[in-house]
């Protein structure tokens, strides 16, 4: 996979199930990833727990 580092990639509805597994993948790859969810509160939950995934 490529380095992603500077890139900047938004997911919809990356607050759970394989948008969350791509969310965290693409974070890992060193991208900025950006969530867009409809419930607040389910999004920061995945904001975050990308946050702690990725050192």
């Amino acid at each position: 996979m490529p380095d992603l580092t500077n890139h900047v990639v938004l997911i919809t509805g990356a607050n759970r199930g394989q948008r969350k597994a791509i969310a965290l993948h693409l974070a890992g790859l060193g991208a900025r990833v950006r969530i867009g969810a409809r419930n607040y509160a389910e999004a920061e939950k995945g904001q975050n727990l990308i946050c702690l995934s990725i050192p």
